[in-house]
């Protein structure tokens, strides 16, 4: 008898194909039926049956849920949550398709599209279950969602510059797809326009690859700031990272000064806030002129440009630059000052005035409250004056003084003296204004303050008779206005400093020191081994518990 055993093996895999699906389809009902099983005629059970998530595409997931036949109801779904475990997060998802609320009656099974983003939580497990308007209890099992992970590395480098950061975007070796990067965010801002090389074209990320981006944008605002920075994909998924704080530098240009010596040169002198975390380097400084023209400063010192730690400003710190430019010719002109920086920081700029034609000022006022029926003033014409001027008058708080000489004519760089003759002693202890005229009646002023006490100090006396002393005469002036209380004596020599021990000296100065009275002298013997110094000068300070000082230095007799 002939067999066709190819039919045989045939039938054979058909039957084996049979039992196969009718397995499978009860496995899945036990599977699902366990779920309500046991469950009480009159409850109603919804079971997530499925939760799918798209690799290629993180902005929605799909949820299937089944209301079995044997439940009670028909129920209102109002939303579906989302349990991440790992994160303790929750999300409520209202966003679906179909929409939500949406009533499931029995019997029936819906696949809802829900139009939520979980790129964020890629790689996680989560659980998915419905949120029902009436009392019903719900099954769900977990689920874990596509691994994509991105990293995002900003780089903030102040000294480069602050008109641009680098970011670097790594796709994880553990993630299971390539990645298309759309954008990138600055605190949830899209910049992408400033990204180079565009995101247009060098966009695509393999596994365990990365790319580096340069975003042209100036960061200087953000200093002292947590930046968050925010990279996209087309797929959907997202990754952020949240700098420290980023480092800054605050400067300004304090001052701007001519040297009156030399029309050649001026200064600038910049400084840096007590709030900067970082150093700064000055690359150039500019002079716009009054017509709008701008000079670049070529010749500094320190030389400016490639960023040295002699053109540096540090944190709570300044630095003078040395500017060559020839002012002789622009005098009495508004102009202002710009600093530039190697790093693009923004310095507000300085506007001064050039010196005028002649430099002239009061360079000394001097009272003595022993003569108090004179005093003397010092005027100088300084060297970049175009000419010399003529002194013609001198007053005191608008009164009248007769000077000598009575006429004098400073040429460049000259000065000269003067002694004025007026009754000032009502004045002692107060501010008073003193005004030179010129002859064509261009004046200055200057304000100071008479002193209300005049101390002097007589040569100290040293003798081998007197052994290791030294006398040091005080005299209060009889013309000062109150007294004075000796409190202690410095004697500096041969850079060492000495204070006299208060408890030996003569009279004593410790505890309560010496009071001096209006007119006094007195003569202090201080306990001090002169010997050992003779060949070197001597300063004596001696100071008073009402905060008033005098210096003397003598110098060894040849």
């Amino acid at each position: 008898m002939l067999v066709n055993k190819r039919a045989i093996s045939t039938l054979a895999l058909i039957i084996l194909l049979l039992c196969s699906a009718v397995f499978g389809a009860i496995i899945s009902y036990v599977w699902v039926m366990a779920s309500y099983y046991n469950m009480p005629e009159d409850k109603t059970l919804l079971i997530v049956t499925d939760v799918s998530f798209d690799a290629t595409n993180a902005t929605y997931f799909n949820v299937t849920i089944l209301n079995p036949s044997i439940s009670n109801l028909d129920v209102n779904i109002s939303a579906i949550r989302l349990n991440v475990e790992s994160k303790n997060e929750t999300w409520d998802i209202k966003s679906a398709e179909p929409s939500l609320p949406f009533l499931l009656q029995r019997g029936t099974k819906q696949t809802f599209k829900c139009l939520e983003n979980w790129g964020k939580i890629a790689g996680e497990n989560v659980t998915v279950e419905p949120i029902v308007l009436e009392g019903a209890a719900t099954k769900s099992y977990p689920y874990q969602t596509p691994n994509v992970k991105l990293q995002v590395t900003p780089n903030f480098n102040i000294t480069e510059s602050v008109n641009y950061f680098n970011i670097t975007v790594q796709n994880d070796e553990n993630s299971i797809i390539n990645v298309t990067i759309s954008d990138i965010l600055l605190f949830g801002i899209s910049v992408k326009q400033n990204v180079t090389p565009s995101l247009d074209s060098a966009n695509f990320l393999p596994i365990n690859s990365s790319l580096t981006y340069t975003c042209n944008y100036n960061w200087e605002s953000f200093r002292n700031v947590n930046v968050t920075v925010t990279v996209k994909t087309y797929e959907g998924y997202e990754a952020k990272y949240t700098t420290n704080k980023l480092p800054g530098a605050i400067l300004s240009i304090q001052d701007v000064k001519f040297d009156y010596s030399d029309v050649e040169h001026f200064y600038v002198n910049i400084s840096s806030s007590e709030d900067s975390t970082a150093s700064a380097s000055i690359k150039r400084i500019n002079v716009t002129l009054e017509d709008g023209s701008e000079i670049t400063i070529n010749q500094t010192f320190p030389p400016l440009g490639t960023p040295s730690a002699f053109n540096s400003v540090h944190p709570n710190g300044s630095l003078t630059i040395n500017c060559s430019w020839n002012w002789n010719d622009y005098r009495d002109k508004k102009i202002s000052v710009k600093v530039y920086t190697n790093e693009g920081l923004t310095v507000e700029p300085k506007n001064v005035t050039t010196p005028p034609q002649i430099v002239w000022d009061i360079t000394n006022v001097k009272f003595d409250l022993d003569y108090t029926n004179n005093f003397t003033v010092e005027v100088k014409n300084m060297l970049c004056s175009i000419s010399g001027i003529n002194i013609t008058r001198i007053m005191l708080n608008g009164n009248v003084t007769e000077i000598v000489p009575q006429f004098a004519f400073l040429g460049n760089g000259d000065s000269v003296t003067f002694n004025c003759t007026i009754d000032w002693k009502t004045f002692i202890g107060q501010n008073v204004t003193i005004t030179v005229i010129r002859e064509d009646g261009a004046n200055i002023s200057r304000t100071v303050k008479i002193p209300p006490v005049q101390l002097k100090m007589e040569e100290p006396a040293i003798s081998e008779l007197l052994g290791p002393y030294v006398n040091i005469t005080i005299s209060n002036s009889v013309n000062s206005i109150q007294n004075v209380t000796i409190k202690s004596i410095i004697f500096e020599t041969d850079n060492q400093t000495f204070t006299i021990d208060g408890t030996l000296t003569i009279p004593e100065l410790v505890p309560g020191g010496y009071l001096l009275k209006v007119g006094e002298t007195i003569t202090v013997v201080c306990r001090w081994n002169w010997v050992l110094h003779l060949k070197f000068s001597l300063k004596v300070t001696i100071y008073t518990a009402e905060g008033f000082q005098i210096s003397e230095v003598w110098y060894p007799r040849r």
